[in-house]
């Protein structure tokens, strides 16, 4: 008898749809997480410049606000523009689609897969 193959739990496709709706919750949460932090980031940032003094003219605190912004745009846009992607890649559209396939064919597409297995919600094959 071979042990190593009883140790590999056997999932139902109940449990694979209960990990897709999980993977699809925790990536939105994910997604919504890189756009709060993208906000906070271009909102902070040029208040936090504008702080310091400047010495150089009367203009100072603008001309810190204005590199503050530069930062904050910086850093913002690319956790703006992963957080949206990650959003559209993830919605409750896309869920549902995938998992009436899943329910019709019994396969999941490969990236889903390979997520769901990433994810330690599925055995490897």
């Amino acid at each position: 008898m071979n042990t190593s193959a009883a140790l590999i739990p056997q999932y139902t496709a109940a449990d694979t749809v209960a990990a897709l709706h999980k993977i699809y919750r925790t990536r939105r949460a994910g997604g919504f997480t890189l756009l709060g932090l993208g906000a906070l980031a271009l909102e902070v940032s040029p208040i936090v410049a504008a702080q310091f003094p400047s010495n150089y003219n009367s203009y100072g605190s603008l001309y810190n606000f204005a590199g503050g912004l530069g930062i904050g745009l910086v850093i913002s846009i690319p956790l703006m523009i992963v957080g949206g992607n990650t959003l559209l890649n993830h919605s409750r559209k896309i869920e549902k689609l995938n998992i009436a396939l899943y329910q019709e064919t019994n396969v999941l597409p490969s990236k889903i897969e390979k997520e769901l297995v990433s994810a330690r919600l599925l055995p490897l094959k």
